[in-house]
């Protein structure tokens, strides 16, 4: 069953209504839930920019972005397990959940702003704390998101206007690349062990800062 896009399941009435008034989107109903459908990714957009407005709760006031990141964190970490390759959807439920929708944006799409020369987008961005995460895979392109955050990176203008004021990078692997990246102290490093029963959680200079059970 296909009904227009009220969002009165969520704590976004005012925008939802809007949204509806101009047949922005449209929302489908299913045995798993509620999926959106946007007109273009600029009501999408539009939408994400509504999401930030909400205030976080008082317990978020003081919470760090590695506070943050556990319990979706975890739900993520089993994102190569196959056949499922359900992580970000997992990691936006649990994120959600976390913050009852409060002060959260979290879009696989976020790009950089109109005007910058070289476009790339960051995986998610948290509302009102103004947290990045950005996701990899096997070490995909790891130089050129690193580079995105520094001078003179599509990211890094976020950093100067303060948009962005702490990231995270987190590369999920299978395979045991030791390459160091001194001084990334915002990436890591997820490497599975050969039968998915767990990880280790790497730093930048290839030291073990945790060791996790998927079990």
């Amino acid at each position: 069953m296909r009904r227009w896009f009220t969002l009165s399941l969520v704590p976004f009435y005012q925008s939802g209504l809007q949204a509806r008034k101009y047949g922005w989107a449209v929302i489908e109903e299913s045995s798993a839930g509620w999926t959106a459908e946007f007109s273009s990714p600029l009501h999408r957009l539009w939408m994400s920019f509504h999401l930030l407005e909400q205030p976080l709760d008082d317990r978020f006031k003081t919470m760090t972005l590695v506070q943050f990141l556990r319990p979706p964190f975890y739900v993520l970490s089993i994102c190569y397990l196959p056949p499922s390759r359900t992580g970000k959807p997992n990691f936006i439920a649990q994120a959600y959940a976390l913050t009852n929708g409060r002060g959260i944006w979290l879009s696989p799409e976020y790009g950089t702003d109109l005007g910058i020369p070289r476009r790339g987008s960051i995986d998610f961005h948290v509302g009102e704390k103004r947290w990045a995460i950005d996701i990899l895979r096997d070490g995909d392109k790891v130089e050129d998101h690193l580079r995105r955050f520094n001078t003179p990176g599509v990211y890094h203008h976020w950093i100067q206007t303060g948009a962005i004021t702490d990231y995270i990078i987190l590369d999920f692997r299978i395979n045991q690349a030791k390459k160091n990246y001194p001084g990334a102290n915002e990436y890591y490093r997820v490497i599975f062990k050969d039968d998915y029963s767990g990880f280790d959680l790497i730093d930048c200079n290839y030291n073990i800062v945790s060791t996790n059970s998927l079990l």
